[in-house]
């Protein structure tokens, strides 16, 4: 064990960060201020209906089945405020802010297969903006949309024409022509836009200032309900300030010659190859999505690796400090280098950055986000390329760095991703809210972008279709698994491994859950795929295995996308076997809302799966803190602090662990103006089964009137991750 007591100046500086006096905020040349929420009552209008207009595959026809081609015209104020009014996003629970397919007396709302029109008036005054052009946010709608203001047909998602392009090309009576003569005039349906935030750049001419404006937006739907979801900012803004402000992003200015020095820095030792330089500017308890100092530092020097006359291009760069007291750098940036084996001229990378610095004293370093829900890029043996994964982390991973959680995998739907979950479904959010409520325990949750058709199936690899062959099955049973168990504190074992699918991944849970009992204990179903080779999997599982699961199993009545009579079939063999099991099968359609509001539900199925295999008291006591003795050179037990005494405080921390573990014990003595007035610490190596007592402090001030000391148990000084809750000695 290693020894260490110094009035050490960087842990001075660090922990009288938050008494630290922040860079200046300057003002800005926007305003944050200038921006119009679009949220609230629109008028709504269905003017066409199919008989199938398109799913989660482009189709090369349509079957309208009813219109009014009259509403379907772009209408003007007189003839859309007649219309229906709707709140938008509309004000239900069950939807997820979407309307409804129909109504209480089941006639028509938004059915699916759909078009419909959401219109509203807004006004913006005279300074509304500087800009040639303005920002449209109108979070996430399902599925398509066309977007017009005052007239002028500004924005589209999910259009293509005959040879591939996105379209505006739009007709007067909205629709699709797979048919004109003209493929460039042609309008097809490219692909439902159910996962993506609208933010449109739109020229501020069409806009009228210091009056009144009219904004009409065809909606498409394809399955289940439609319209806009809920929790996602609908907004029009003047400038960029305004949109980090609707975003919800760090937008007060800073203005510092500390903080651009330190970008400057950090661009000029990636131009100039100089990897310590680099190093220098990276805080020692970086965390970025998961990733370390060294991380860091070997994901710049793989630039240098493999490319010479590197260039650094940062536009639209803003500086800006958090509430919290963190300093945000915003850039759209881009990287080139000359690659050293072919001699040309390659982007490394090209988009927006958002890079978090901590000020520590006179110092500032590039800090990282500490995210606990993010994706992760990893290379996978299985298919020699790049693959991705997000997790969510529940709240104290980063803190309580012996503990081990349960894992769920969240397996996505057919031509969907783990993004879906993090970006629609706000996933971090209701984790946060279902642990704080008690309603389940804390979980590790891991969401595998697994092949958009694989069906999670080991299938002989096409390149010609490497989204839906290769061995996909073993990709979530062994290498995703065996990648998260390294990297991850997550119980290896069975009982505390639970796997959830949506659709496609409902089957794949099934399918994979039942067929390797060895590792997982517990299967949701989500809207899912289900089909008698999942029922054949479920029922090769002996009685005495099959008692030893939990399940929750869901679907909608109104689905148009799987057939329920598959989540009846699992639910009626459950049953005739007297296993317990959580079923909803309810009215619904195909889409997130309908998942979503399941999930607590099957997440509490996991979790109470969990409690009753025995994981309240998994691992008890595997790091035990206890409380400091504080103690003067005599040996003499101190109860309050006394003047000129020799004081030293002890912590004994026991590893019943199966691993070594790093542990810290810092001493801080505080005056009355909470100023830090020394520091004593020391750092070790607990090893497994073992007990360490750690030692340190100094000696204390004649007058110590309004002095405290604090103890603090880290896991180290650069980690600054907390093993147990600081205690206070006055």
């Amino acid at each position: 064990m290693r020894k260490v007591i110094t009035t050490a100046l960087v842990l001075l500086l660090v922990l009288t960060y938050a008494l630290a006096t922040p860079l200046n905020t300057s003002a800005a040349s926007d305003d944050a201020s200038k921006y119009v929420t679009l949220d609230g009552e629109w008028n709504f209008k269905l003017y066409r209906k199919y008989g199938r207009m398109f799913q989660y595959f482009a189709y090369t026809g349509v079957n309208i089945v009813w219109e009014d081609n009259d509403a379907a015209i772009l209408p003007d104020y007189e003839t859309w405020s007649k219309w229906e009014k709707v709140s938008v996003p509309y004000d239900s629970a069950d939807t997820g802010g979407l309307l409804p397919i129909t109504r209480e007396d089941g006639s028509d709302f938004f059915p699916s297969w759909s078009e419909a029109w959401f219109c509203r008036k807004f006004e913006l005054p005279a300074d509304f903006t500087s800009k040639e052009t303005i920002t449209l946010l109108l979070g996430i709608i399902d599925d398509n949309d066309v977007v017009y203001i005052n007239g002028h047909l500004v924005a589209a998602s999910g259009f293509i024409d005959g040879n591939g392009n996105p379209t505006l090309k739009i007709k007067e009576t909205g629709g699709f022509d797979y048919t004109n003569a003209d493929s460039s005039a042609q309008v097809k349906f490219e692909k439902s836009y159910w996962e993506v935030q609208r933010e449109y750049t739109i020229p501020a001419n069409v806009l009228n200032f210091e009056g009144e404006n009219e904004i009409a937006i065809r909606i498409y739907n394809n399955n289940s309900f439609g319209g806009f979801y809920s929790g996602r900012p609908i907004a029009i803004c003047g400038n960029d300030l305004a949109v980090r402000k609707v975003k919800g992003l760090p937008s007060t200015p800073v203005s510092s010659a500390l903080f651009e020095a330190v970008v400057a820095k950090q661009k000029e030792a990636i131009e100039s190859g100089n990897i310590e330089l680099f190093a220098e500017t990276v805080y020692d308890g970086y965390n970025n999505n998961g990733m370390d100092k060294e991380g860091r530092v070997a994901e710049i020097q793989e630039y240098f690796d493999k490319y010479t006359s590197i260039n650094v291009t940062d536009t639209n760069a803003g500086y800006y400090i958090d509430d919290e007291g963190g300093y945000w750098y915003s850039a759209k940036r881009t990287i080139t280098g000359t690659n050293k084996e072919t001699g040309t001229e390659e982007t490394i990378m090209d988009g927006d950055i958002e890079v978090c610095y901590i000020l520590v004293g006179d110092a500032m370093y590039e800090r990282g986000n500490w995210s606990r829900c993010y994706s992760v890029s990893y290379y996978s043996g299985l298919f020699d390329r790049e693959l991705t994964y997000s997790i969510y982390l529940p709240i104290g991973y980063w803190e309580n760095t012996s503990k081990e959680y349960p894992v769920v995998y969240l397996l996505h739907g057919i031509n969907s991703s783990s993004s879906s979950f993090v970006n629609v479904d706000r996933i971090q959010d209701h984790m946060d809210q279902w642990i704080s409520d008690d309603l389940i325990v804390e979980m590790i949750v891991v969401m595998p972008d697994s092949g958009k058709q694989s069906f999670y199936r080991d299938t002989a690899y096409n390149p010609q279709n490497h989204d839906g062959t290769g061995p996909w099955q073993t990709h979530i049973t062994s290498e995703i698994r065996e990648e998260i168990e390294s990297k991850y504190r997550a119980l290896k074992d069975r009982k505390f491994r639970g796997i959830t699918g949506i659709s496609m991944g409902g089957y794949g849970a099934m399918k994979i859950g039942t067929s390797f009992p060895d590792l997982y204990s517990s299967v949701a179903s989500h809207m899912g795929a289900l089909s008698e080779d999942s029922l054949n999997s479920l029922k090769s599982l002996s009685e005495e295995l099959l008692k030893e699961y939990s399940f929750y199993l869901d679907c909608g009545l109104q689905d148009g996308m799987v057939d329920y009579q598959g989540t009846v079939k699992t639910h009626e063999y459950l049953l005739s076997k007297g296993i317990e099991h959580v079923y909803s099968l309810r009215n619904g359609g195909h889409n997130s809302a309908f998942y979503m509001e399941g999930m607590p539900y099957s997440m509490k199925m996991h979790s109470d799966h969990f409690i009753a295999n025995g994981l309240e008291n998994y691992g008890e006591g595997q790091f035990i803190v206890r409380e400091p003795v504080f103690k003067d050179a005599a040996g003499n037990t101190l109860t309050k602090l006394v003047p000129s005494a020799d004081l030293r405080a002890s912590v004994s921390i026991t590893n019943n662990g199966e691993a070594e573990r790093d542990a810290c014990l810092i001493v801080a003595l505080y005056s009355a103006d909470n100023s830090v007035k020394n520091i004593s610490y020391i750092e070790g190596k607990v090893g497994a089964g073992q007990t360490y007592n750690f030692n340190a402090g100094f000696k204390l001030p004649a007058d110590v009137t309004g002095h405290y000391v604090k103890v603090f148990v880290w896991d180290s000084i650069s980690g600054m991750r907390p093993l147990s809750n600081a205690v206070t000695f006055e």
